[in-house]
């Protein structure tokens, strides 16, 4: 709840659509690449921003 409403601007298909993508990656920096170019420049994320670090986090853990 907390990174649909404070990432994606309350847009839960959009949340689903960017971890359905997100998951279909084999390799943590193609995920990277795609988060910062997909979702980071587009809506605008801060890589200072708390929420997107947890974000960031979880993401590389999943690839670990």
């Amino acid at each position: 709840f907390l990174y649909i409403n404070d990432l994606f601007r309350g847009d839960e298909a959009m949340y689903e659509r960017s971890i359905k993508t997100i998951n279909g990656f084999s390799i943590y920096p193609e995920a990277e690449y795609w988060i910062r170019r997909g979702l980071k420049t587009k809506l605008g994320w801060k890589d200072a921003d708390p929420v997107v670090v947890q974000f960031d986090q979880l993401v590389k853990r999943r690839f670990s």
